[in-house]
């Protein structure tokens, strides 16, 4: 005896919803990334930025290069010395 109607149609959906789609968009997004992530190994046009951090007991030490008289990193903050 062959199966209902309904019944098929519940694991067409199943096995669409359940297989199928994840695949397709796992798939979809596995190749965006590896898009992306093929700009990343190009160098960079300036050194980098090195900055080295220690962690204190209560505060955070924190040495970089001169920042043209800036004393932080806020972009468009004007220091008042």
């Amino acid at each position: 005896m062959a199966p209902a109607p309904a019944a098929r149609l519940g694991h067409v959906v199943g096995v669409g919803g359940g297989i199928v789609f994840p695949i397709a968009v796992l798939s979809a997004t596995l190749l965006y990334s590896t898009a992306r992530t093929a700009g990343l190994e190009r160098p960079l046009a300036d050194p980098p930025l090195v900055v080295s951090v220690t962690g204190r007991l209560w505060w955070w030490e924190v040495r970089m290069p001169e920042l043209g008289g800036q004393r932080d990193l806020v972009p468009g903050r004007v220091n008042i010395s």
